[in-house]
């Protein structure tokens, strides 16, 4: 339970941000980490962009095993309680450490997330949502997700440096 009380113990709820996570890493993350990787020059970005797509298709995955658990959910299921639409990205004329800037942006939002999800969802709740025995498989594979965003912040905060645009 969070520090303030709050517990997510709604299933519109609970679905609504679980759908807004599947968002992040399937529209969000994966589209516009390729569309910085076609447009960044510098070789050690594109090896980290690359590395950050395989990833996040590694949590798409994660996310898909887990609405297996779930009765009645399915990926479309969690797109239509997302409440979120495709997100059209313009990187023309931006520099590398901008479009890595964004980027940076989107892991600490997708960190964000995943991070309410663990902390506010009712552990009672969750093992009445959850088909089978072992509903604590939902929260470590939470702390998973959050420990990669962390590694993705860490990986991309050197490469943001310091931007100075002369207008």
């Amino acid at each position: 339970m969070s520090e303030n009380g709050f517990k997510i113990t709604m299933r519109n709820e609970f679905l609504s941000l679980l759908g807004k996570a599947y968002w992040l890493e399937t529209q969000f993350e994966n589209i516009m980490q390729w569309q910085a990787y076609m447009s960044v020059k510098n070789d050690s970005y594109r090896n980290v962009l690359f590395q950050l797509s395989h990833d996040s298709e590694k949590h798409k995955g994660i996310l898909v095993q887990l609405i297996t658990h779930f009765e009645d959910v399915t990926t479309e299921t969690l797109e239509e309680h997302s409440g979120m639409f495709k997100k059209e990205f313009d990187l023309k004329g931006k520099w590398d450490e901008e479009i890595i800037t964004e980027l940076l942006k989107n892991e600490y939002l997708a960190l964000d997330v995943y991070t309410k999800l663990h902390s506010y969802t009712d552990k009672d709740f969750m093992k009445k949502m959850w088909k089978g025995t072992d509903s604590d498989l939902f929260f470590k594979q939470l702390e998973f997700l959050i420990n990669e965003e962390k590694k993705h912040i860490n990986l991309l905060t050197p490469l943001a440096g310091k931007l100075e645009r002369i207008l």
